[in-house]
């Protein structure tokens, strides 16, 4: 697990192409969402995550196809406070 400050709020932001994400913090499950889709057609979707009081270690998103089955997984350290994260979650880069 990664370490640094531990201040703040942030909102993570996870784009996929798989309609259900989960966000995790330090192992604890901010729940699922299905995704929004962007208003002009254009880009991914996506869902927010407000995580509240940053804390500093592992963020992993992980996308789910229609059976609920897990296709794609990213992990990230943070170490420092951000106001905003992007996660992208993409089945066209998951090996089969």
């Amino acid at each position: 697990m990664c370490n640094g400050d531990d201040a703040g709020s942030s909102t993570v932001n996870v784009y996929s192409d798989l309609p259900t994400v989960e966000l995790f913090v330090n192992d604890v499950s901010f729940g699922r969402q299905l995704l929004t889709g962007p208003t002009d057609g254009w880009g991914p979707s996506w869902a927010t995550f407000n995580t509240g009081h940053f804390v500093a270690g592992d963020l992993r998103a992980v996308a789910y196809d229609e059976n609920n089955v897990s296709k794609a997984t990213h992990i990230v350290c943070v170490f420092r406070i951000a106001f905003s994260f992007g996660l992208f979650l993409f089945s066209s880069f998951v090996r089969q």
